[in-house]
């Protein structure tokens, strides 16, 4: 935990940043003040300069038969412009799956111009020192139908695309569990090579409904994985033959779900499941299994889950788009 008070370097900086942008004012106690902004608590840390794994892909977009698939990581300038190039080079638009469930946030200005191409016309207010109201008032879409998933993962600016989603009615919400819950805005300085200054100015608020804390909850509700219950596998620790452990069980289950083989010693590693699991991971045998190996069957495992047969989620908005009428 890093103190900001005891490096007068970093302080100074802090202080020339807060007055510079007039975001804040010190009093002799070292409190912070945010100039008029309502409704805000205070907020200001130092974080580590690191990337979002997530950041780095920031979305993908592809065609399920008639329904555009728009997987969002990060929201940033280039998903809009990557989405705006789909819609010019597809002969058919109209229903669309804007999947947030592992979106981490990005730009609020990138998600209010994609929610433009998505919705046309909505309206939202941005608490700050004043009031700022964005409305888009474009009345022809690109769509005529939208489910958003969302879960957990689901933050910020992404909560936000999903509430304007949900405003109104204009589309569904599925999901296993809400949305994380963060309708604050902040903004990022750079202090040096290790650190950035987190500072919360503003919070969106929707016309139509209540932002609560515990954020945006579905409008069906069900588990994410089709006919399989998600099995944890722990991976930092390392099993010798015939040792016994709970997570042994999860191996030998999840080698069950991926192959369906049967094991007859639940929760103890014999020679069948180690020849199993090395058969299976492709790796040569050995009679014990690090935590490394188990990574290589926790990724398989995942990417197991995640194809489209396995997604209830993705099927469900499949079948629900499916049976909307298009109208063209």
């Amino acid at each position: 935990m890093i103190n900001l008070w005891n490096d007068s370097e970093i302080c100074g900086q802090i202080s020339m940043i807060l007055k510079e942008h007039w975001l804040y004012t010190f009093q002799e106690s070292a409190q912070l003040l945010l100039y008029g902004a309502k409704g805000i608590d205070p907020s200001l840390k130092l974080i580590e300069v690191n990337h979002c794994s997530n950041c780095e892909k920031t979305h993908s977009i592809k065609r399920i038969d008639s329904i555009i698939h728009l997987k969002l990581y990060y929201i940033n300038s280039e998903v809009v412009l990557n989405v705006k190039r789909f819609i010019i080079e597809s002969e058919e638009i109209g229903k669309i799956i804007v999947d947030i469930r592992e979106c981490c946030g990005g730009d609020i200005s990138a998600s209010i111009e994609l929610a433009k191409i998505l919705l046309g016309t909505f309206r939202f207010k941005i608490v700050m020192k004043r009031d700022e109201i964005i409305h888009s008032e474009n009345d022809k879409t690109n769509f005529t139908s939208i489910v958003a998933l969302i879960g957990k993962g689901t933050v910020s600016a992404a909560e936000l695309l999903a509430g304007l989603i949900h405003g109104d009615k204009r589309g569904l919400l599925i999901g296993d569990q809400n949305s994380f819950g963060k309708n604050t805005i902040q903004k990022i300085f750079n202090i040096n090579n290790s650190l950035n200054l987190e500072i919360t100015v503003a919070k969106f608020v929707f016309y139509c409904f209540d932002f609560k804390p515990e954020g945006l909850k579905p409008d069906i509700v069900l588990p994410r994985f089709k006919g399989t219950k998600y099995i944890n596998l722990r991976t930092g620790h390392s099993y010798k033959k015939n040792d016994n452990d709970p997570n042994i069980m999860s191996i030998q289950l999840i080698l069950e779900e991926l192959l369906g083989v049967n094991f007859v010693k639940y929760g103890t590693l014999d020679y069948d499941t180690l020849k199993v699991f090395y058969d299976y991971v492709d790796k040569d045998y050995k009679e014990y299994i690090s935590g490394l190996d188990m990574k290589v069957l926790k990724s398989k495992y995942h990417d197991f889950l995640l194809r489209k047969e396995n997604d209830s989620h993705l099927n469900t908005a499949i079948e629900y788009l499916a049976e909307v009428k298009y109208d063209s």
